[in-house]
């Protein structure tokens, strides 16, 4: 498939009865009220590291990253205790600009605005203050993967590759 060919049309009959109900609605509030919405810290179990989580009655998603400056990271949703769908990802600053701050502000700004069918990171693009956010995938929501970038004076100042999908036992 070619870039940002991920909406709900591509999901088979198939994929959409391995889905458990309410599933990319929890998707959706999870990464809103996580790394996104500012929330969700809990104290890590692995040193050294980040660890997010949000919950309800059925499904956890949890989120853990090493470093700042350019991190890797993974997040797991558990549903009913177990490894359901996963997100394996590494990126950050590219060196280009010097304002972090402000780069990882809009990176959130960008991540409050996923598609609702494939909450998997942002939306396609999303443009404000003078920078570019831009995400491309491949895939839906059982396997997929991707790139995405903030442009800032049309050159690169961060880049991320992700990938991910259901587990299978």
């Amino acid at each position: 498939m070619g870039g940002n060919q991920f909406i709900a049309a591509n999901l088979s009959s198939a994929m959409f009865r391995q889905l458990p109900e309410g599933f990319l609605e929890f998707l959706l509030n999870a990464k809103r009220n996580t790394y996104a919405g500012g929330t969700g810290k809990r104290s890590p179990v692995l040193d050294c590291s980040v660890q997010l989580e949000f919950s309800d009655s059925s499904f956890l998603y949890r989120d853990v990253y090493f470093g700042s400056a350019y991190f890797i990271g993974q997040e797991i949703v558990y549903y009913k205790g177990t490894p359901f769908w996963s997100l394996s990802y590494s990126g950050g600053l590219t060196g280009y600009s010097t304002d972090s701050g402000s780069i990882y502000t809009f990176l959130k700004e960008a991540l409050l605005r996923p598609d609702p069918q494939f909450p998997v990171r942002g939306p396609r693009s999303y443009l404000s203050r003078g920078m570019a956010y831009e995400n491309h995938a491949s895939g839906d929501i059982g396997r997929f993967h991707g790139t995405e970038q903030i442009m800032v004076d049309d050159r690169v100042a961060y880049d991320l590759h992700y990938g991910g999908g259901l587990v299978r036992q």
